[in-house]
């Protein structure tokens, strides 16, 4: 059940059975040119098929939208032992029902899905990314509108974290103190883009727009490699892990008899 099949070339369509890992899939898009559509924090270890039954939103969602729009055909089980076979890689099909989207989402309680497939994009070029320290949730709307007018659609994440969040990060999780020694302040937002030109290009956009919003920041970071960039993801991908050990949330266990 973690096999992955093909991604077509042409049209970036990838077909993969559910249980495979979304980093392996994710490994795998980037190997052949393209990003899979779906990014989390516990990407190590969910799979495909849970992502789809949960309807996983991810930190890109932002640009690519969600599994509901991405998901082009599945494969699933239902509880009277038939199969739904809608695995196909056509992204047009406006004939009759659209069965599937019943099923992402759904928890399995409609039915178990067993492959899918998935619109992928063209990998772009080069990344860029910053961490801002936001004094006011007014002024991150701002943020939000002007980083959405000057970047448009290669805006490809917008997070948001409090301050609260951010110090239990750093309380219950390794790492991420000496790249955030940074103003304190009651909101922070990570921005990244993606860029069709030089890394270099990417990074000179980004921290120009930084020059323009100084009026609503207190203080922010740009990560200059990767090691920077991946602390300061892990930052807002380990909220729930930290969370957790501080015993503000708990998750609940349940399961679906068959």
């Amino acid at each position: 059940m973690n096999k992955i099949y093909e991604l077509s070339p042409y049209t970036g369509i990838l077909k993969l059975q559910a249980g495979v890992i979304l980093e392996d899939a994710e490994r795998y898009c980037n190997k052949k040119g393209f990003v899979f559509p779906l990014d989390l924090g516990a990407k190590g270890s969910c799979q495909i098929g849970g992502n789809l039954g949960a309807n996983a939103g991810g930190l890109h969602f932002l640009k690519y939208g969600s599994l509901h729009g991405n998901t082009v055909g599945l494969r699933a089980v239902l509880p009277s032992g038939r199969v739904l076979d809608t695995l196909h890689s056509h992204r047009k099909d406006n004939t009759g029902y659209d069965l599937k989207q019943l099923f992402i989402g759904a928890e399995g309680t409609l039915g178990i899905i067993t492959d899918a497939s998935v619109l992928c994009y063209p990998l772009p070029k080069s990344m860029s990314l910053c961490l801002l320290s936001v004094p006011s949730f007014k002024e991150v709307k701002e943020i939000l509108i002007k980083t959405k007018r000057r970047f448009g659609e290669r805006l490809s994440a917008f997070e948001l974290m409090d301050d609260q969040s951010k110090e239990l990060v750093r309380k219950h999780i390794p790492g991420n103190r000496d790249a955030l020694n940074m103003e304190k302040s009651d909101f922070y937002v990570i921005i990244e883009i993606h860029h069709d030109g030089t890394q270099k290009e990417a990074d000179d956009s980004l921290m120009a727009f930084m020059g323009t919003i100084e009026e609503h920041i207190k203080d922010g970071i740009f990560a200059t490699d990767a090691g920077q960039t991946k602390e300061i993801w892990n930052l807002r991908e380990k909220c729930a892990d930290a969370f957790v050990q501080e015993g503000v949330v708990s998750f609940l266990l349940h399961t679906i008899d068959l």
